[in-house]
């Protein structure tokens, strides 16, 4: 009986674990599509705007109207969200926590930036004008003290090695 309950534990956390992946993959593909709608509707104005400028590669042309300090527009510092590695000649590598200087942000969806590693684009959603960052750190730190509550709580893990035969024997005759 107690082996029973532990399978159809095992089954229940299974179906939780595919609903949440479902339910993540599905707001991955609207937040692509959402991604995919701004960059289309940015590109039409542009080419209604100025149809004599033309955007070269993935990435909408950057703007160039306002003073230039050095050679490069300074529009303050950012705070990287969010590891980024680039993909492109033209992107820029961060690591989360890094700031950086700003040097265009006429693009809703890509920014153009220079750090250590030096200049490129990135994606706006990746970075914050929020150099504190206080704020998220308390979350964070208050999402970790609710964690170890709950890991606390959890009752200890016990292995029945008979029922990890049972499974791999299931899993061989399923092949």
């Amino acid at each position: 009986l107690e082996r029973t309950l532990k399978v159809e534990k095992a089954l229940r956390n299974r179906r939780i674990d595919r609903n949440l992946q479902a339910k993540e993959e599905a707001d991955i593909a609207k937040a692509i599509a959402l991604s995919l709608n701004d960059a289309q509707n940015t590109s039409a104005q542009q080419n209604t705007q100025a149809p004599s400028q033309s955007a070269s590669g993935a990435y909408p042309a950057l703007q160039s109207n306002t003073t230039f300090t050095n050679g490069k527009k300074d529009l303050g510092c950012v705070r990287a969200l969010f590891d980024f590695e680039a993909a492109e000649d033209n992107e820029i590598t961060f690591k989360a926590g890094e700031i950086f200087t700003l040097l265009d942000d006429s693009d809703p969806n890509w920014w153009k930036g220079s750090n250590r590693n030096g200049e490129g684009l990135f994606p706006a959603q990746f970075v914050t004008r929020d150099l504190g960052g206080e704020k998220e750190k308390a979350e964070t730190k208050e999402e970790a003290k609710v964690e170890e509550g709950e890991e606390s709580s959890r009752e200890p893990v016990k292995i029945d090695p008979q029922l990890v035969e049972n499974c791999l024997e299931m899993l061989g005759d399923a092949d």
